[in-house]
């Protein structure tokens, strides 16, 4: 399937039916799931779909809860899966209840908000992305299981979702 093949500039609640109704078909294979991305930042316009999840099933038997939930399993990495539900996108990254607040905090984004908390773990010899937070010395993991907790890690002012990427100077968000 190719990307012009998909929907995209989907209103967010439409965006957020499909992802809810996506969820409710493959809710048995996880033990927790959260909506990420433009979703959860509360952008009027969606362009994919993103999930945070914690698999209660071995996540090599995920192509087959895809396929019955009548969606199409594009791309799967081990902790990675790209599916086409309804037209739509949807990413879905795996995490463990140790490193959620990373995973958490990946999925939803915003790109730039993503690389900020790369630049401020590196200054404190660290590395983040989208599996945990590790020290750079011995590449030991660091738990994070919430958000708030990479945010004291990371001496950062936590921001909500719907604040992120807006720049430092701007308080809302530039439309309704």
């Amino acid at each position: 399937m190719s990307k012009s093949s998909l929907k995209s500039d989907i209103p967010l609640a439409e965006a957020e039916k499909i992802a809810s109704d996506f969820i409710s078909l493959t809710k048995d294979f996880y033990e927790r799931v959260e909506i990420g991305g433009s979703i959860r930042r509360k952008l009027p316009i969606v362009h994919d779909i993103d999930l945070c999840v914690i698999a209660k099933k071995n996540v090599s038997e995920y192509g087959k809860t895809v396929r019955n939930a009548g969606a199409k399993l594009i791309r799967f990495g081990g902790e990675y899966a790209t599916t086409v539900f309804r037209g739509v996108q949807i990413n879905v990254l795996f995490s463990t209840n140790e490193t959620w607040g990373a995973g958490l905090m990946w999925s939803t984004g915003p790109k730039g908000h993503t690389i900020g908390m790369n630049i401020k773990a590196d200054q404190l010899g660290l590395k983040f992305n989208r599996t945990g937070i590790r020290r750079r010395s011995d590449d030991s993991l660091i738990p994070t299981p919430t958000e708030a907790d990479i945010a004291k890690l990371l001496h950062w002012d936590y921001k909500p979702p719907e604040m992120r990427g807006l720049g430092a100077n701007r308080k809302t968000r530039p439309y309704g």
